[in-house]
């Protein structure tokens, strides 16, 4: 099972019901074929940065934080790389990142998210980015800035 793909049916629940517990956010995810216990379902919760907020009918549900979009995303390339990258290096004009077992999507993501000029393409396995630059100068400029 695919992390990120729960944490997409997650977001999916909560944004079409009104979800006031984990323990229902358990139940919708197990009805859509995630078994998944409540120790995973709160991670995803602190990781989604989820909130609860008043529930249009009373009472309180899980929702997105307002500004959980906003984040800054060479702050958050930052601080996913300083846990969770263990080195870079390049070769020609392609980039390679060793991570941390099961980080690797995330960090690609952040790499992403930066809309970098000289990145063509990124692929993400479970521990290893591969990212396809413009140029060797361009991978050898990437490589500084990631190892930094």
């Amino acid at each position: 099972m695919i992390k990120s793909n729960r944490q997409n049916k997650i977001i999916e629940i909560i944004l079409s019901k009104n979800i006031d517990c984990q323990e229902d956010l358990l139940a919708e995810l197990k009805l859509a074929g995630y078994n998944v216990t409540q120790a995973t379902v709160s991670r995803d919760i602190k990781e989604l940065n989820l909130t609860k907020e008043v529930a249009p009918e009373g009472g309180y549900r899980y929702a997105l934080r307002k500004n959980a979009q906003k984040k800054e995303p060479l702050g958050n390339l930052r601080e996913i790389m300083s846990f969770a990258s263990l080195s870079a290096d390049y070769a020609g004009n392609i980039v390679a990142v060793k991570c941390r077992p099961g980080m690797a999507q995330g960090i690609c993501h952040a790499i992403d998210e930066l809309d970098l000029s000289s990145v063509i393409a990124t692929i993400a396995g479970d521990d290893t980015i591969f990212i396809l630059t413009r140029s060797e100068n361009s991978a050898q400029a990437l490589t500084r800035q990631l190892s930094s």
